[in-house]
């Protein structure tokens, strides 16, 4: 069973001498070393003043870090809260850390974990004291679906497989969040697209300021307007997604994805898995795309139009139709396709003229060649060619004297 330690402010901690903030209850036998790293991960910061209309706005904050202690594997889930305030008036929070070795991993999941209220403790009543018993926790597995939370927020399941994706290939994610906006359930959302295996690969924090060295945790989130969405910005070769923003503003440009991306963004909308398939040379749009102005580009080839692709690296060289819908942008996506390809054909009707044009001035020197020795075999081999002067042998050489009979 995982362990549990539980900090907040009190006017006696479980530790002697201890008070304010502090360690009210823990597991028995914590490793000192990481009771302190537990603490330390304990930090929250109020964006509104307790005991105010706003205060119910404040973040609640969910995180799942891994680090290493003494060559020692740990996975903590957390959650830190308001909690009013405290005994001297002041404002109070409460975290609650969930600890799993690496060998207890298997029989959890983190995205069940993550959405079943009761996996964490919400306030903390009573003396402090050791826990000899570990609360129940949930051990069922949950299973992919179709990501109707990000169609809302974004306007397009298809975001969380790009997430997924990201987090397979160990890309950093940045999420950028409205205050009381439940950005937990979101990452949720995203998660459970990966199989159960990686989704302990999958660390999140979802109010993220500062992560202490050497602990690992991909997905990072942060309020808008806060100092710690000016910091997250900063991370480089990170996906950001502005969760603020206008979900018409996004468009998931798929021409330009990975065939990783491709499966787990399909997954996200339809919440079926979309098994792998050789690279074709051609690639079928099915659907009829949208009008321009009024006017079909494409008109005579709205149901079966056929682009050919250019290779295996080519951006058209998916798994599946094209699934184009009724925006301005799907058109644009197809107007840069042919502008590249109008690019590669151009450069190589170039490389086709230059090679055509040396197979002639080949052709015609080899014309010349034949010509000449025709000429020359015709004139016979005693008649020199045209020009050079020739003696007769009897008015330049002397004549050889004859032998004495």
């Amino acid at each position: 069973m995982p362990k549990e330690l539980v900090y907040t402010s009190s006017i006696q901690g479980l530790k002697q001498g201890s008070r304010g903030f502090c360690t009210v209850a823990m597991s028995p036998a914590l490793p000192p070393n990481l009771i302190v790293m537990l603490e330390s991960l304990s930090g929250y910061r109020h964006l509104y003043p307790p005991n105010t209309p706003e205060a119910a706005r404040n973040p609640v904050v969910f995180s799942h870090l891994s680090f290493t202690l003494t060559e020692k594997e740990y996975h903590v889930f957390s959650r830190v809260a308001d909690a009013g305030l405290d005994y001297s008036g002041r404002t109070n929070k409460i975290a609650d850390h969930l600890v799993f070795d690496a060998a207890e991993l298997p029989q959890y999941d983190p995205v069940s974990l993550l959405k079943t209220e009761s996996t964490f403790l919400n306030r903390w009543e009573g003396s402090p004291r050791l826990l000899n018993e570990s609360r129940p926790l949930i051990q069922s597995q949950a299973g992919p679906a179709i990501c109707s939370l990000w169609k809302t927020a974004a306007g397009d399941p298809g975001w969380a497989g790009h997430i997924a994706a990201s987090v397979e290939k160990g890309r950093s994610v940045v999420l950028i969040y409205r205050p009381g906006q439940n950005i937990a359930a979101l990452i949720a959302e995203a998660i459970a697209l990966l199989p159960p295996a990686l989704r302990w690969k999958a660390g999140f924090h979802t109010f993220c300021s500062k992560i202490p060295p050497r602990v690992n945790c991909l997905i990072k989130a942060a309020p808008a307007g806060t100092p710690e969405e000016s910091g997250l910005r900063a991370l480089p070769d990170s996906l950001t997604i502005d969760l603020t923003r206008n979900p018409a503003d996004y468009v998931l440009n798929e021409l330009r994805l990975s065939d990783l991306e491709r499966r787990y963004i399909h997954l996200a909308r339809t919440g079926e898995i979309l098994q792998e398939k050789k690279s074709d040379d051609k690639v079928l749009i099915t659907r009829k795309v949208p009008l321009v102005n009024g006017n079909n580009p494409f008109k005579g080839q709205e149901d079966n139009l056929i682009l050919s692709s250019m290779g295996k690296s080519s951006p058209l060289n998916v798994e599946k139709p094209l699934e184009f819908g009724d925006r301005q942008d799907t058109i644009n996506l197809l107007d840069s396709y042919y502008e590249d390809l109008k690019k590669k054909e151009k450069k190589s009707g170039w490389i086709s003229g230059l090679l055509i044009g040396i197979s002639i001035l080949l052709i015609l020197t080899g014309i010349g060649l034949l010509g000449y020795c025709f000429v020359y075999k015709k004139g016979g081999q005693n008649n020199p060619p045209v020009g050079i002067p020739v003696s007769s042998p009897s008015e330049d050489l002397p004549l050889r004297p004859e032998k004495d009979l």
